[in-house]
C-alpha cells in the first residue's frame, strides 16, 4: 500500500510539470508565471498562436458573436475584431496585407453628376477601374484638385480585390473656375491624373483672358452681332456665337449674322463696303461714336489682342476645314475665352471666305497706312498659326469680340 501511493505521487507531480501554473485568476502557458497584467500568457520561441481562419462567409455565420471576438478572415487576409455586440456585430481589421494593383484606369473613368463653376458639388461621384488587385487594404484618402481647384475627391477605405474591380470617389468642395480639375490619385503602388470637365453657369457666363502680365480682363462672351443669349454656353463650338462681321470703324452692322442649317439663314450676302473709311473712327486711346461695342465695352486694341497670344495658353478646338456650315472650329485662350473661327467677308462681293478655317478679329490699332488696320488672325494652313502683326484694307468685314473699359 505504501509502495502504491508513493506512485500515485510521483504521477501527481509529473502530472503537474504539463499543466499550466494556475495562479490566483491567471493562466500561464509553458514554463514560468504569467504576467502580472496577463489573464492568460502563452510563452515560448518556437511557435505561435494560430487563431480560428474562417472566410468572410463563414464568419458571418458565427451566431452571435461576441463583442471583442478575434478570428483570422481569409478572404480579406487580415486580423478581425468584431468591436460591435453579439446582435449586431462590427468587425474591424487590423494587421491586414497592404492593397497593390496593376494598373489604374483614370481614361477609363465614369462620372455621375456634374459640375459647375461656383456651385458647391452635389452628388457628384466617379469609378475609376483597376486591375491586379492583391486583396490587400487600402485607407481612405482624400485628393486635391489642380488646375480648376477648390474640390476634393474621397476614396473609402476598402480592399483591392484579385478580380479587378472599380474605386468609388466622391466629389466635394466648390470649383474656381471653369476648366478641367485634375485629381493625381495614388492607389495600391499605381498613379494616373483624373480629370473633370467643370462647366460654366449657364445664367451667368463670365468671359476674360489675360491680355498682359498678371493683367486679367473681362471680354464679352460672344462675338458682337450674334444671335448667342445670356443662356448659350460660350465655351462650346456653336453657329449662334459666330456673330456679324464689321466694316473697320463703321456703325452699324453691314453683313448677314450667323448663317448655317440651324439659322434659318442663306450664306450668299452682300457687304456694301465700295470705300474706305477714314482715319481715327476707332481709337485705342478713348471709345469713339463709331464703336460697336455696347457701353462699358470698346473694341480691343493691338496690344490686348497680342496680350491674349503672349500671356495665355492657347488650345486649338474642333476640325479647322473650310466650309460655310463649319462651326465646330476656335481658339480657347486660358480656361475663359473661346473665339471661333468665324472666318470674313470680302469687300468687293460680300463672300464668306474660311468659315472654320480662319478667324478675323479687328483691333482699334490702325495701320502703318491710312486705309488699313491691325487685326488678330489665326487659320489653318497644316499647323495653326496665332499672329497679332496683320494689317489689312479696313474695307473687309471682319468679327469683333468687345472688351470691358
Amino acid at each position: 500500500m505504501q509502495k502504491n501511493n508513493r506512485f500515485f505521487q510521483a504521477f501527481i507531480i509529473q502530472a503537474l510539470m504539463f499543466l499550466p501554473v494556475l495562479l490566483p485568476g491567471q493562466v500561464v502557458v509553458g514554463s514560468g508565471t504569467a504576467d502580472g497584467s496577463a489573464v492568460l500568457e502563452i510563452k515560448g520561441n518556437t511557435r505561435g498562436v494560430l487563431l480560428p481562419r474562417l472566410t468572410t462567409t463563414q464568419r458571418n455565420a458565427v451566431a452571435s458573436p461576441a463583442t471583442g471576438l478575434i478570428i483570422y478572415n481569409t478572404s480579406t487576409n487580415c486580423l478581425e475584431v468584431n468591436t460591435g455586440t453579439a446582435s449586431t456585430p462590427s468587425w474591424s481589421p487590423t494587421g491586414c496585407r497592404t492593397g497593390t494593383v496593376t494598373a489604374l484606369n483614370c481614361a477609363g473613368a465614369s462620372v455621375t453628376g456634374t459640375l459647375q463653376a461656383g456651385q458647391a458639388a452635389s452628388g457628384v461621384s466617379v469609378t475609376v477601374p483597376y486591375t491586379g488587385g492583391n486583396d490587400g487594404q487600402f485607407d481612405t484618402q482624400i485628393f486635391t484638385s489642380t488646375g480648376v481647384t477648390g474640390l476634393t475627391a474621397t476614396l473609402a477605405g476598402g480592399y483591392l480585390l484579385s478580380s479587378g474591380g472599380n474605386l468609388t470617389l466622391t466629389i466635394s468642395g466648390t470649383p474656381g473656375g471653369r476648366g478641367t480639375a485634375v485629381f493625381p490619385l495614388s492607389v495600391g503602388g499605381q498613379t494616373c491624373n483624373l480629370s473633370l470637365t467643370v462647366t460654366a453657369t449657364s445664367s451667368d457666363y463670365t468671359c476674360g483672358a489675360y491680355v498682359g502680365a498678371g493683367v486679367w480682363k473681362q471680354f464679352a462672351c460672344y462675338n458682337l452681332g450674334s444671335a448667342a443669349t445670356n443662356t448659350t454656353d460660350p465655351f462650346t463650338p456653336s453657329w449662334l456665337l459666330n456673330g456679324a462681321y464689321y466694316w473697320w470703324g463703321v456703325t452699324p452692322i453691314f453683313a448677314p449674322g450667323p448663317t448655317g442649317p440651324s439659322s434659318g439663314q442663306a450664306n450668299s450676302g452682300t457687304y456694301p463696303a465700295s470705300s474706305m473709311p477714314p482715319d481715327n473712327l476707332w481709337m485705342d486711346n478713348t471709345k469713339t461714336a463709331n464703336d460697336p461695342c455696347p457701353a462699358g465695352f470698346r473694341v480691343p486694341t493691338r496690344t490686348q489682342m497680342q496680350g491674349l497670344v503672349d500671356y495665355n495658353d492657347n488650345v486649338i478646338v474642333g476640325t479647322w476645314t473650310s466650309s460655310s456650315t463649319n462651326y465646330s472650329s476656335g481658339i480657347m485662350f486660358g480656361t475663359e475665352l473661346y473665339l471661333p473661327a468665324a472666318s470674313s467677308r470680302t469687300p468687293d462681293t460680300g463672300a464668306l471666305s474660311g468659315r472654320g478655317s480662319d478667324g478675323l478679329y479687328w483691333t482699334s490699332t490702325m495701320g502703318p497706312q491710312s486705309n488699313s488696320s491691325y487685326y488678330l488672325a489665326f487659320y489653318n494652313s497644316g499647323n495653326t498659326v496665332i499672329t497679332n502683326s496683320f494689317v489689312n484694307n479696313r474695307n473687309y468685314g471682319m468679327s469683333v469680340r468687345c472688351i470691358k473699359e
